[in-house]
């Protein structure tokens, strides 16, 4: 416990993440903002506004509305189901804001409150909280934009009411983003922005020691061992920049959107295969220059991801020959990259016994096929920083393809 009251007391933690009863630390928080604000007025009417999806209201948002009331809070409560965008102009008057859920309602209002100016207070439904600490959040499928958090909630009783396939998800995200070291490493001097050797090195150690903590998950415990770890990841990722853009992640959202499965189960599934891709892929000793079909591929990335070719296009960046010979005599110049792949893929055969744990709460656990995950890594690609996107570049999933 002193290794995680030592964590929680440094960025991006430090005045923002806040544990404990959510009743309770909701309105401590807001008795410390209105009490700070000089005009009566505002400090005298005591106006909130809640922003949650309906199925958060029933499970958290209609309790806390009820025990503010007593404290003579006013709130007005704002049902969201996915986009929260069409909201901002409603909640800009207030000067603080509550939104229950997980990390994709929480960032979007995250976005209204940095361009309107109000606090957002956070109080978190979800196991998979991490990025809700990174400050760039997702917007659209290919759109990302900068965002703020005030305070951040998190009531672990809130979690152990939580369906077993959400502990799932929360398992999931954080054992496939504890291996991805592996993303920094390849690419650490240009694409995420961890230059030194000893930056890399605490990364690296937060990692393991989310994945070792991973590994002591039981039935019992699931909720303890993934908010630990979890936290973890989230330091980890604190330190580098770009984590949407992740290959993992990119071919994680392609495959979400293609099967209809979980973002997380998919991200955690792709592991694997993408793991084993990066080991083939840096095993060619010359560049491959297997030219991908551009075009193809974002006509079909735009029909999976339901967004305009123009917007993929937009985001879209290619390498030259030199460029693409460039990046991967820097990888392979990396000493025993391939050891350090063994050692993951070891490493991830541990974790998915782990799942066992949680992945129970669903009814059956998705299995994708081989050219399902070949396509998503393949379209991953194209909007991924880091080794995906020299692999696509450099045409190795087209080469796959037609062997």
């Amino acid at each position: 416990m002193d290794a995680i009251k030592n964590l929680i007391s440094q960025e991006p933690f430090v005045d923002k993440l806040v544990m404990g009863d959510y009743k309770e630390k909701t309105v401590q928080i807001l008795d410390d903002f209105f009490k700070s604000q000089k005009d009566e007025t505002l400090r005298s009417k005591k106006e909130v506004a809640i922003i949650c999806k309906e199925k958060d209201y029933l499970f958290v948002g209609k309790t806390l509305k009820d025990f503010l009331e007593q404290f003579g809070y006013t709130l007005q409560v704002f049902i969201a189901e996915n986009d929260c965008h069409g909201l901002a102009v409603a909640v800009s008057d207030y000067k603080i804001v509550i939104c229950i859920g997980d990390t994709s309602i929480h960032g979007q209002c995250a976005v209204i409150a940095k361009n309107h100016g109000f606090k957002l207070v956070c109080i978190s439904t979800s196991l998979v909280f991490l990025d809700a600490f990174y400050g760039v959040y997702q917007t659209g499928a290919v759109e990302f934009s900068e965002g703020d958090v005030y305070k951040y909630i998190i009531d672990v009783g809130i979690y152990k009411k939580l369906k077993r396939s959400d502990l799932a998800d929360g398992y999931a995200f954080s054992a496939a983003l504890s291996l991805m070291s592996i993303e920094v490493f390849l690419c650490k001097d240009k694409n995420f922005g961890l230059a030194s050797d000893e930056d890399y090195a605490k990364f690296s150690k937060y990692l393991s020691i989310a994945q070792k903590t991973l590994l002591y998950i039981t039935q019992e415990n699931a909720v303890g061992v993934i908010t630990v770890a979890q936290t973890y990841i989230a330091k980890a990722l604190n330190m580098v920049s770009g984590f949407n853009r992740f290959g993992i992640i990119c071919a994680g959202r392609v495959l979400a959107s293609m099967t209809g499965t979980s973002l997380y189960e998919c991200v955690f599934g792709l592991t694997g295969p993408y793991l084993t891709a990066i080991k083939g892929y840096l095993s060619i000793d010359d560049v491959i220059l297997s030219v991908p079909n551009v075009n193809k591929d974002v006509e079909k990335l735009s029909e999976i991801l339901r967004v305009s070719e123009k917007d993929i296009y937009d985001k879209l960046s290619l390498y030259d020959n030199r460029a693409i010979k460039a990046g991967k005599e820097e990888i392979k110049a990396r000493l025993a990259v391939c050891d350090n792949i063994d050692a993951l893929l070891k490493r991830y055969k541990k974790l998915l016994c782990g799942y066992e744990a949680t992945y129970k709460g669903r009814h059956n656990r998705k299995t994708f096929t081989k050219e399902q995950a070949l396509t998503a890594l393949n379209l991953g690609g194209l909007t991924a920083s880091g080794v995906l996107k020299l692999m696509y570049n450099d045409g190795f999933f087209t080469l796959l393809t037609n062997l």
